[in-house]
């Protein structure tokens, strides 16, 4: 019955209506109950830590492929400031270097700060490590697809 007191039969062949959350669900508990905890939690940060690592390499080949146009369209201000200490000279290749081992300094200290989080205290860990993922697709995306030379 319904919240109208009718009835409604359904033959048996018809299909139900399956929601996202119920899918979401039922993959959860196949996970669960496929995997220990501690393997679902090794898995879980590798995705983060790969997805991190992935989108900080990608950042670093297009900052190396577009070293000459970088200072203009940087949009980062320590970035610029990062790009103005380094200088060879007038009219030659810029220097990034120090801007480089920045990068891949901090992107370092996010991936152990990340993985000792989630090994610490999974609780804060996990939606950190979610957190940072989803932010470094953004990334991807935005430097891929987002047109900054208007």
């Amino acid at each position: 019955m319904n919240a109208f007191g009718l009835s409604i039969r359904q033959p048996a062949n018809f299909p139900k209506l399956i929601y996202p959350s119920v899918i979401a669900k039922r993959i959860a508990q196949a996970l669960r109950t496929t995997l220990c905890s501690w393997q679902l939690a090794a898995l879980s940060v590798s995705v983060y830590l790969s997805t991190i690592a992935a989108v900080a390499v990608y950042d670093i080949l297009l900052t190396i492929r577009y070293a000459l146009y970088l200072k203009q369209h940087e949009q980062n201000p320590i970035g610029r400031w990062l790009m103005d200490l380094d200088r060879i000279g007038d009219n030659v290749l810029p220097d990034v270097t120090l801007f480089l081992a920045l990068k891949v300094l901090g992107t370092v200290a996010v991936l152990v700060v990340v993985a000792g989080l989630v090994r610490w205290r999974g609780r804060i860990g996990h939606p950190v490590g979610i957190g940072v993922s989803a932010f470094q697709i953004t990334l991807a995306c935005y430097l891929t697809y987002v047109d900054t030379s208007a």
